[in-house]
Parts: structure tokens; sequence; C-alpha cells
């Protein structure tokens, strides 16, 4: 795809509807032990919990070979085949109730090619506002990348987490029913979350891969428990080497200097930094 193409997809909306529904919710709060909380409507939606609602329902027959819809839709195919959630920035005016009617609205608002120690890779901003009844309840930039698939690299250790100590930490083992659950609740059908054959035969992984989001959504969940009076106002995170099933990650939280904003990360097994955060909340 040459620059002027690629320019034509700039801009490119979608719109997406749907229901809080007690269902779903109720899904969400078993895959991360939540049955502490009330299902009834008009309870808040806990921070990214969003994220089972307003789904990619596209039809079997136009998805890819790696389980995703395949590109040309609303994103570009840009000849690379590996496509991942690199990282998002939230802001969160408000919490939406279960039972609420909600709108997403998504435009492609970058897309950046760069060159990488892996080859090619292009970098795809699209930012996602939601609303109940027009009043919008979060404003969320998601960084998608592609790049080629490589066989080296997939068990790299990453870097050295930050240099802080940990006020909380817990550890995680997610195992295949916790991956099913949450690919099935998000209606994900990202074949590296379930498909172990594909995962090491395909792209070189050495197993199941944690999805990105549900790092994200356990690192907000356990800062959550960690601080119970905060009302989150903001989270960024930044995916910087994968996780997979079976191998034991820590996620972790400390307070930064300036009181309102905190440090929140995930540790893969060896103690190197998997995934890198920060919350901005109100205590």
């Amino acid at each position: 795809m040459n620059e002027e193409e690629i320019k034509s997809w700039l801009g490119h909306e979608i719109e997406q509807k749907d229901i809080i529904d007690s269902n779903r919710v109720r899904a969400m709060g078993a895959l991360l032990d939540r049955d502490n909380l009330p299902f009834e409507y008009g309870t808040p939606l806990p921070p990214c919990w969003h994220w089972a609602f307003c789904l990619d329902t596209t039809p079997q027959s136009k998805l890819g070979i790696d389980g995703h819809p395949k590109k040309g839709g609303f994103l570009p195919d840009l000849g690379l085949p590996r496509r991942m959630w690199a990282g998002s920035r939230l802001k969160f005016h408000y919490s939406p109730e279960i039972g609420s009617s909600i709108t997403k609205k998504s435009k492609i608002s970058s897309i950046t090619p760069k060159s990488g120690k892996s080859g090619k890779l292009v970098f795809i901003l699209v930012k996602h506002d939601w609303y109940v009844d027009g009043v919008k309840f979060i404003e969320e930039e998601q960084d998608i990348v592609y790049r080629d698939i490589t066989r080296t690299g997939q068990t790299s250790k990453g870097v050295s987490p930050v240099k802080k100590s940990a006020e909380w930490s817990m550890n995680v083992t997610p195992d295949s029913a916790l991956l099913f659950r949450y690919s099935a609740v998000t209606f994900n059908s990202h074949r590296i979350h379930y498909d172990r054959p594909y995962c090491l035969n395909e792209e070189g992984y050495p197993g199941l891969v944690v999805h990105g989001p549900l790092i994200a959504t356990i690192l907000i969940e356990f800062f959550q428990t960690n601080n119970p009076n905060a009302i989150i106002k903001e989270f960024s995170f930044r995916a910087v080497s994968p996780l997979f099933e079976g191998q034991t990650f820590s996620v972790n939280g400390c307070k930064e200097k300036n009181n309102s904003w905190y440090d929140v990360w995930a540790e893969n097994s060896q103690g190197s930094l998997a995934t890198k955060g920060e919350i901005l909340a109100e205590v």
C-alpha cells in the first residue's frame, strides 16, 4: 500500500451500539473472581469492563486465517500478517450503569510506518469515544501494531521493570480456561489466545498468549482492590513483551511522588517487564 492509499484510510469511522446487560457483566465478574459485585440494573460498570461491549461481530466467512476480521474492513490491509493491541490511553468521565444503552464511535486517527529489530512495523492510532444518551463516558486511544511474523524473540525477557518497589503485588497463573473465558466474553476470535498448535506452528510463540486488555484489566482491578476508595480518572498501558499460558506473572503497583498518580506493571516469570501502566486517581 503506497502513501496515498494509506492516507485514504485516515478518518475512517465506524459506529456501534450495545446495551450493558447483566449477563456479560456477570461473566466478566466470574472470570475476574468478582463474586462480591452486585449485578442488578443500575450498578456502575467497573473500569475497563466496557471492552466486553460494542463488539466486532464480523461474520465467520469474513475472518482471516488468524481469526481476526480480514483486513480491509474498518482497518486497512497493509500487507503485514500480524496485528496486535499494543496499548491504550483512557479517560473515564463517569461509570455507565448496567442496563444503559451505549454507543461507541471509532475513528482512525493516524497511520505511522516504522522499522524495528523485527522488520517493518506500522502503528495505527484509533480513537474510541463511548456515550450514554449522547454524553461521553470514556475517551480512549488505542495503539494497534502491524508487523511480520518472526521466529525469534518470542520468548524475550523484555527490559528491566521500573526501578521502584511495589507497594502491592500479586501472582497470577493464567490457564487456558481464563483465556477462553476472556475471549468468549469479548468475542475475540484471535487464535493466539486459544489455538495452541496455531500459536506454536504458525506464529512461533511458545504457548497461548495472554490478552493485552486482560492484563490491563487485572492491573486496574488489583489497583482498585488495594485502593478501594480511589476514583480512577485516567489509565494508560503499554505492552512490552508477551505473557503466556501456564507461566506465572506478577501484577504490581505503587504511588508516584505526585499523590494522584500511580505506577502499575506486570512482570513475567523471569522478573522482566511485560506491561507498563499509569493510573490517575482521586482518593
